[in-house]
């Protein structure tokens, strides 16, 4: 472990400071998405809600840093994490040398990344969780001719895959194709004793782990006394569950992979080209590990099976939480491992000429930073256009003598659809996520993004339950009613202040 941290930190530490530089708008913009991440202030504790769908670690690291989650402290951290995670998964499939630094960058500086930390109030965490699933694999792998250090250190690596679980049930994702990669590359080598040994640990982790830490999940939500809620399926999790949903849960899983590496979603730079490029990689992987064995038909197989599992692997929670119909982007983390871990594989067998995969590296990077500022953009376009028009209705609140403890505050429509919400052509560009002022309608989402809004330009108002907004909302007075800034779209009823920020309000029957 000492070797290995010798090797590594100043590589880590110089990616570190080169995503930075990448983030710094994202870093001094101080932006979020406009979801949980405008919901949660700078200051944020886990409570029932992660709880109930099985992240319970979060709640201890939270309290270990008492709730702060501004910047720079938070998107700082979650990158050394992360670059971390990355170097160490790159250690386990060639020697550190200045070419790292291209693989690093491709999982450092990638929408997925960019997602994660949009999410400023639990970013640190979940890249904890994800450098926790990165260690407990190196723990896999490592070797020893004595017994008591082979059990140690499958102890350590159970006892770092149930917190990283904790945190966030989809690093189990990275757990598995950091060894679905390192079985190929053994399989590839002919190294099927230690491949077998690899398998074996690495089963033996996967399963004890998701046990204890359902065991671990059960007794945190005994003693807050709630139950699991149902987001993603967290409140079905069965063994039935996940066996019968494995058909429909693998087709979710493959069209998750080729919609990620098809590179549509984001505004990524030659985007056809990098598809090719994956294309090709993945094609590659393939190819040479069963050229190489096919004198050894049973390696062949092996070696192909495993890299048909590589994409099942990467969405492994999928099929542990079989009623999750959709891969959001915040759970691409291990797919964003898997193009560069498998390029790190195909760079150290000599299979393509450095100067190639070199050229591919930057095709790839090239795109991602682009993508990624993109995305930063749309964030700081969609910031300014909301603060504006939030601090627009506060001085025309004022300006009606409507700005008092007195009232109640209500806010109807997508603020994105105003007259007055400024864009250009990149934030239509941007990832769906990083289009910070286009809000679900949900009732109780709407709810939480003005109250983010309004916590974002320094206003405090007291906004109306759920139960009161549905009952404006049924009862009509919006359909007659301008959106801002015309007259008439600010109105008050019965002590509360009715604001129809723009006329995309319609949530259909609350769903």
């Amino acid at each position: 472990m000492e070797e290995m941290i010798r090797k590594i930190y100043k590589p880590v530490l110089i990616t570190w400071i080169v995503s930075a530089l990448c983030y710094l708008p994202f870093i001094a913009k101080g932006l979020t998405n406009s979801v949980d991440g405008l919901w949660a202030s700078t200051y944020y504790q886990a409570g029932n809600i992660e709880l109930g769908s099985g992240r319970w670690a979060l709640l201890f690291l939270d309290k270990a840093r008492l709730g702060y989650g501004a910047e720079p402290f938070s998107t700082l951290l979650a990158l050394l994490f992360l670059s971390m995670a990355a170097y160490i998964s790159i250690s386990m499939f060639m020697d550190i040398r200045k070419s790292n630094y291209v693989y690093a960058m491709l999982i450092t500086c990638c929408t997925s990344t960019c997602c994660i930390l949009a999410y400023r109030f639990t970013s640190a965490n979940y890249c904890f969780g994800v450098l926790l699933s990165v260690l407990s694999v190196y723990f896999v792998l490592r070797e020893s001719d004595e017994k008591k250090v082979r059990i140690r250190n499958t102890i350590i690596a159970i006892a770092i895959l149930i917190f990283s679980t904790g945190i966030y049930q989809v690093d189990l994702g990275v757990f598995a194709v950091l060894v679905i990669l390192n079985m190929m590359k053994l399989i590839y080598k002919e190294d099927n004793r230690n491949c077998f040994r690899v398998f074996k640990v690495s089963a033996v982790v996967f399963v004890v782990s998701c046990i204890l830490y359902k065991i671990a999940w059960n007794v945190c939500m005994m003693a807050r006394h709630i139950s699991a809620s149902s987001y993603n399926g967290a409140d079905s999790v069965s063994v039935f569950g996940m066996l019968s949903g494995i058909p429909s849960g693998l087709c979710v899983i493959y069209k998750a992979w080729s919609d990620y590496f098809s590179f549509t979603q984001g505004n990524y730079v030659l985007a056809p080209i990098r598809a090719f490029v994956a294309f090709v990689l993945f094609i590659a992987l393939f190819v040479v590990g069963v050229r190489k064995l096919a004198k050894q038909p049973k390696n062949a197989i092996i070696y192909g099976i495993l890299w048909v599992l590589l994409p099942v692997a990467a969405n492994i929670a999928i099929i542990l939480a079989p009623s999750m119909k959709t891969v959001m982007m915040q759970m691409t983390v291990p797919m964003a491992f898997a193009l560069p871990l498998a390029m790190c594989f195909l760079d150290e067998i000599g299979i393509i000429r450095k100067w190639t995969i070199s050229a591919l590296c930057i095709i790839l990077l090239y795109g991602n930073i682009f993508a990624v500022g993109a995305d930063i953009d749309a964030m700081a376009q969609g910031s300014n256009s909301s603060n504006m028009i939030m601090n627009n209705i506060a001085v025309t609140l004022n300006q009606k003598q409507l700005l008092s403890d007195d009232y109640d505050y209500a806010f109807f429509g997508n603020i994105s659809a105003n007259e007055l919400f400024k864009k250009n052509e990149l934030y239509d560009m941007a990832s769906p996520y990083a289009k910070f002022g286009t809000m679900q309608t949900k009732p109780d989402m709407v709810h939480k993004s003005y109250i983010g809004l309004l916590d974002d330009i320094g206003l405090d108002l007291e906004i109306v339950d759920n139960e009161k907004y549905l009952e404006l909302y049924d009862s009509g007075i919006l359909d007659n009613m301008p959106a801002y800034p015309e007259e008439g779209s600010i109105i008050e009823k019965d002590g509360v202040v009715i604001v129809k920020v723009s006329d995309d309000y319609i949530f259909g029957k609350y769903g």
